[in-house]
Formats: C-alpha cells, structure tokens, sequence
C-alpha cells in the first residue's frame, strides 16, 4: 500500500490536520511526536480537596445515551481504585449541554466531561472553566507523544493544555448499495479521490438512475437520503462556510461569511435533491421511513448515503446486501473542491470539580491505550487518538466489513480534506445555529424559501450573536 498523498499546496488548516491518521496503521508514514512535558522545579503541585478519611470519593461522569459504552469502559479503573466511585450522568444528545450547566450551577461539576453534543471545548475554555493541565503533566512526568500531534495541539487554549484528545471522526462520505447499483445496471462511485470524474453532477446521475418511486414511502427505493450528514455545517456541501478559514483558529469570528456562490450553489443543490429532482425522502417521508429508529440505508430504501467514520463498524451489520464507501463528490466552482468535517473529541474535568486529582486520575485512564480501547473502539466503534491504538481500530474495521486495506486507506486519506468543524472550533456557534441557521434551512428542507433567501436571513442574525459579548 501507499503513504498518504497530500496536496502540494497546503493550507494552514491542512497542515495541522494531514498528519493526525498517518499513524493509525504500520503501512502509512507516522507523523510528528509531541515531546513529553518536562517537569520544572517550579511545577506546583495541583491543589485538591481532602477525600474524606473511610469513605469512598465520589466522582460525576457525564456521558449521552445511556452511559452503557462509559459504564463498561470504567470497569477497570474501578477495581484499581475501590477508594473512587463514579456517578454517570448519562443524558441525550439534545439535553446533555443543559444537564452539564445545571451539575455545574448545582455545585457538582463533572469530573470527566467530553463534548457529547453541540459544544468544543472551547465554550467552557473560553469561560476559563477548565483547568490548565500543565502542573499534573509535569508532576507525574506524564508522556503526551503517542497521541497524534494535531489532536494534542488543537487542546491547547491559550498555549496551555486543558484536555486530552480521546476520539475522532470524519464524514461525509457515500455509502452505497452495490445490490442496488447491480440490480439497476449502474456502474459504482469511484473510490479513490484523484478521480476527477466523481462529481455532484455525476452524484445526481447515479440517483436519478437508481431512485423507483412509490407512493408508499417505506416501498419506494431512493436514489440518495442526502448530500451531507449534519446538516448545521450544511454550508460546507460544495467547498463554503459560515465563516472565514482563518476564524477557525482563535474562535472568535467577528462576523459571518456566508453569501458566497458555493455556499448558497450547494444548499440549492440539496433542496433541489428533495423537491425538483425527487431522488431524496422528503421531511415528511423520512418521518414514516425512520419511524422506530429506522436507518434507510442499512433496511435497502437508499442507494447511497452520506455518512461517516463510525458507520464503518455500524454496517458492518449488514446481512441482506452488499455495500461499499466512496469519497466525497468534487464541488463545482468552489476555491475548496472538498471539504470534510472533522471532529475531534477530549476528555477533561471542571475546575470546580469537588476532588481535582482524583479527577486526573480518572482522566489519565480514560485516555490510556486501555480506556481509549474500551469506550472509543469497543463501545462507540470509533478512531482513537492515540497512535498506538490506531491499529486496533483499524483491523477491527477490516475484520468487520471485509472492506480492501485500500478502502481504509482512503477513508483515512479524507483527512487531507478535512477542518475542524465549527461547532468545536467556535463557541458561539452553537447559539449561532439554534437561533440563525436551523430556522431558514428548515424552511428550505421543506421547499418553502430559496437558499438565497435562506442565507440573506441568516448572516445578519449570525453577525448579531457575534456581536454580543
């Protein structure tokens, strides 16, 4: 197999971001190491509260669904430490940035928190709620260089480091349905990213050929169930954003940029999928075909799906037909041609966490090799940040899906396309997107506005949340 191939011309963002995988198996370059903190006579010793002599200390965890992937990961540790109880507060993604705020204000901050829904770090470092790092480092000469450089930089706030990286993942990409493609006569998406053949036009090609109309929704086969996975970053579709690519590194956009070609060309090309070309569910379809929890894709209703490094394990499952990945489509007339998003998860605790080094303790065992394997490759099936558990992950998914080394391959070589996504990047993005963004996109999913119009309403609403302090 090849290394990686990266462009000649790379942009700040692309060189943080195209060496954060080149480690995850033996056959691909290894990337930079970040040297290990050196303790300093001055280090000072991280304060905590007395754990209370005879009793357990008790220690709030906050994890979303049901806690299960964090319960079974924490077995270990617990046994280790028979002195330390951990509470899990497992909540659903909707409520779990709320539920965070209220053990905060109730005075029982999380002692191992990760950003599980719409807030980065960022949101709470910016806040200076997070505690610098620094001084446990350099106590416990805690060695920092098996995780992947770029990850261990992106923690950095204010050039100090308030969390460890745990997880990552990258999307969109096109599953598709090869029983479907051969039932139609339809020639496969190309599967490497230097052929420049797969674009959108060819995208909506292969849908119209693959989509058969029914009017029962749950009968019908659609050519595609979307062009982009989470649609808050709509505006990346075809190489756009809300924002400046310089914005993405402080955090602190002063204003939006989102009436742009490509932007507003893009998000037009998705309305357009649902309601002039009827290759995609409709809202309302896809209501009546995801009742229950429903996944089109893995049921045979769509042909291809966007979806993301996490999907790989999850159709993995498949029995009933046979399918594959492809890169993501090349945008037309776009200065960015493909844009992925890329999500990089930590762990950390509160700095009002009643028990600080208890808290280290916990937060050092979640991003070692065996807790970075228990809860991200056994539990949540997704990559790690470490490059010594890379591997693991890797031929998991091999095993799994009976995909080539080579599929893998360039799965991982989406990362050369790849930014961080701005609701990890920026903290006001989350309100941005509840308050100015979702609200026109609604209307447009639904055929009632224009992506032009939909963009006109939201920039001047996003540029007010900026503004505000």
């Amino acid at each position: 197999m090849g290394s990686y191939l990266l462009p000649t011309r790379l942009s700040r963002r692309q060189v943080l971001w195209a060496g954060i995988l080149m480690a995850a198996t033996p056959l691909l370059a290894a990337c930079g190491q970040a040297a290990p903190a050196t303790p300093t006579a001055e280090a000072v010793k991280p304060a905590a509260k007395a754990a209370p002599e005879g009793k357990k200390v008790r220690l709030i965890a906050v994890d979303t669904g049901d806690g299960t992937f964090l319960r079974n990961a924490l077995k270990p540790f617990l046994e280790r430490n028979p002195n330390i109880e951990v509470e899990i507060v497992a909540v659903a993604w909707a409520q779990y940035d709320e539920k965070v705020d209220l053990l905060v204000a109730g005075g029982e901050a999380p002692a191992l928190w990760w950003p599980g829904a719409k807030r980065g770090y960022r949101y709470y470092a910016i806040r200076d709620m997070f505690p610098d790092l620094t001084p446990y480092i350099q106590r416990d000469k805690y060695d920092t260089s098996d995780f992947f450089e770029p990850t261990w930089k992106y923690v950095h706030w204010q050039g100090k480091p308030v969390a460890f990286p745990s997880q990552h993942h990258l999307a969109p990409y096109i599953f598709f349905n090869k029983t479907l493609f051969d039932q139609a006569g339809v020639q496969y998406p190309p599967t490497t990213w230097e052929d420049t053949s797969w674009t959108w036009d060819r995208f909506l090609e292969l849908a119209k050929a693959l989509t058969k109309p029914n009017p029962d929704p749950t009968k019908a086969v659609w050519g595609t169930s979307g062009a982009w996975t989470d649609l808050r970053h709509a505006a990346w579709v075809w190489g756009g954003d809300y924002f400046d690519e310089k914005d993405y590194e402080g955090g602190l956009p002063k204003k939006a940029n989102v009436n742009r070609p490509e932007v507003i060309d893009g998000l037009q090309f998705m309305a357009d999928l649902i309601h002039k070309y009827k290759v995609q569910p409709s809202p309302a379809d896809l209501q009546v075909i995801t009742a229950g929890g429903v996944n089109p894709f893995m049921v045979g209703r769509v042909a291809m799906a966007p979806g993301a490094t996490w999907n790989l394990l999850q159709f993995a499952t498949i029995k009933d037909f046979q399918w594959d990945v492809a890169p993501l489509p090349i945008a037309p007339k776009s200065p960015i041609q493909r844009k992925l998003l890329l999500y990089p998860d930590q762990w950390t605790f509160f700095k009002a966490t009643p028990y600080p080094n208890q808290a280290w303790e916990l937060l050092k065992y979640m991003v070692s090799p065996e807790g970075m394997t228990l809860y991200s490759i056994e539990g949540r099936n997704t990559l790690p940040s470490r490059k010594s558990v890379g591997e693991r992950w890797v031929s998991k998914v091999l095993e799994s899906t009976k995909l080539p080394r080579e599929r893998i391959e360039m799965v991982l070589n989406g990362i050369k396309y790849s930014q961080v996504t701005a609701s990890h990047a920026i903290p006001k993005f989350a309100e941005a997107h509840d308050v100015a963004i979702k609200p026109p996109l609604d209307e447009l999913w639904l055929g009632k506005i224009t992506a032009k119009e939909a963009v006109a309403r939201m920039e001047p609403k996003i540029n007010e949340i900026l503004a505000q302090p």
